[in-house]
């Protein structure tokens, strides 16, 4: 029987050692992406934080203006808490602009591997989650005619279609020179653009505009609308006031204050309200090794 187990197990040795000759890696070799660059954004002199990301026809995805918050979210995405604890002082005001690319087409779940393999790579990234209980928003209709507002509308855009399976990659996009206007976003119907103040997100999901609504908000955000479909979504507000005698006077061309903002123009109200969640803990990261 020892001698029948011995070689059993010495046919399977033989066997993976056959698909790493034949493949090049063992089987279970982690997902990475084909092309990564990761560079430091350079200071905007003017003092704009505008971000976006987007996903070029060719399956590449451009980062551009984000914060190692929002890059350590591609790799750990959240669950149900936007709180990141153990994020390293040195990376207060710096942001990256990245550029991804797959040999393939890849589902979210192997994404969300490869960006953990990147920023493993890169920056030395291990994080891990912890359940924890937070205060929260639902995001419920603000009419009883559930009626949405004049900044959220069905979407009539159509997004580029990614690749056939199978079919060769086309070349690899080149990014623009500049960040996109809201605009460009909106007439691309592809991505989405954060700014200080402003939300433009074109064929967008009302969870999704949930978790946009978050960063204004200041705590989670969760859907309650039970809205189904895509959205066109251009949404602006005005940060609070400081208040004083030696404040400036209010501009009456201004957009309204955030929670105004979100019931006059998307049709819904933010209402208080407490979550179990999961919020990430990072271990370990480090400023991004060179490309």
């Amino acid at each position: 029987m020892k001698r029948i187990a011995c070689v059993v197990i010495a046919g399977m040795l033989l066997a993976v050692r056959g698909l790493v000759a034949q493949n090049g890696t063992a089987p279970d070799a982690p997902l990475e992406f084909e092309v990564a660059s990761i560079k430091e954004h350079p200071p905007d002199p003017s003092g704009r934080m505008e971000s976006s990301m987007r996903t070029m026809p060719n399956g590449q995805m451009v980062l551009t203006n984000v914060s190692l918050r929002t890059l350590i979210g591609r790799a750990y995405p959240s669950r149900g808490s936007t709180q990141i604890f153990g994020v390293p002082s040195w990376a207060d005001g710096k942001f990256y602009d990245v550029n991804v690319k797959a040999n393939r087409t890849v589902s979210r779940d192997e994404q969300q591997q490869m960006w953990k393999a990147l920023l493993a790579d890169r920056m030395k990234l291990t994080a891990h989650y912890e359940p924890r209980e937070e205060e929260s928003f639902d995001m419920v209709f603000a009419r009883t005619d559930r009626r949405l507002g004049p900044r959220m509308k069905p979407s009539t855009c159509t997004p580029p279609a990614p690749p056939a399976p199978g079919s060769a990659p086309p070349p690899p996009a080149q990014p623009p020179s500049g960040p996109l206007s809201g605009a460009e976003v909106m007439k691309r119907c592809n991505g989405f653009l954060s700014t200080a103040n402003a939300v433009f997100a074109p064929h967008t999901t009302a969870s999704a505009i949930a978790g946009f609504l978050r960063f204004g908000a200041g705590r989670q955000v969760i859907d309650k609308t039970g809205l189904e479909g895509f959205f066109d979504v251009e949404f602006s507000y005005s940060m609070p006031r400081p208040a004083g005698a030696d404040a400036a006077p209010a501009d009456p061309n201004d957009p309204p204050e955030f929670f105004t903002a979100v019931q006059e123009q998307l049709g819904f109200k933010l209402e208080p309200s407490k979550t179990q969640v999961e919020v990430l803990v990072v271990d370990r990261v480090e400023p991004p090794s060179e490309n």
